[in-house]
């Protein structure tokens, strides 16, 4: 049985710890952002862009990335087919700080199956173009490989394999 004195205690706890409890209830929040973090996070997109904006820049002049008339005459097919294959989601367009759409050069070589190579686009369709153009471009430690290479090689199957667990992340 507790004593008078240890249940005056034990009430005045109760009301420090609800007291304190309250207090933090009702405490306004606490902003998530600041003008500094603003400033901060703005100066880092606007960088990154810059940066993307330069990267396209060197794709296109290296002629990684194709404009519409280079695509056309490359592979000898008018602009209302190249529409109706990017509407249909397997041919992809990246595009320019200018509003100019570019496309992935590897569509027009020669080494790679482009009936393949639509397959795999279409597995990609929900993605982003650039991660579409990551996805083709960079080796998959699945693959031992890019896509690319391993759809030269003709390893279709295995690329398809890897654009789903790709799209699926």
């Amino acid at each position: 049985m507790w004593t008078d004195d240890e249940m005056k205690r034990a009430k005045e706890e109760d009301r420090m710890v609800q007291s304190v409890l309250d207090e933090a209830n009702n405490r306004p929040p606490r902003p998530m952002s600041t003008p500094e973090s603003i400033t901060a996070g703005n100066a880092a997109i606007a960088e990154g862009r810059a940066r993307a904006a330069e990267t396209m820049a060197l794709q296109i002049e290296n002629k990684e990335l194709l404009s519409a008339y280079e695509l056309q005459h490359a592979l000898g097919i008018a602009q209302a087919e190249i529409d109706e294959a990017v509407g249909a989601g397997r041919l992809f367009a990246m595009v320019a700080t200018d509003g100019e759409r570019y496309y992935p050069a590897f569509y027009a070589a020669p080494a790679v199956d482009r009936t393949a190579l639509e397959a795999v686009a279409l597995e990609l369709r929900d993605l982003p173009p650039e991660s579409r153009y990551y996805f083709f471009t960079s080796r998959r430690t699945n693959l031992g490989s890019t896509p690319l290479e391993a759809l030269q090689a003709g390893r279709v199957s295995e690329v398809m394999q890897s654009a789903a667990g790709f799209a699926s992340t």
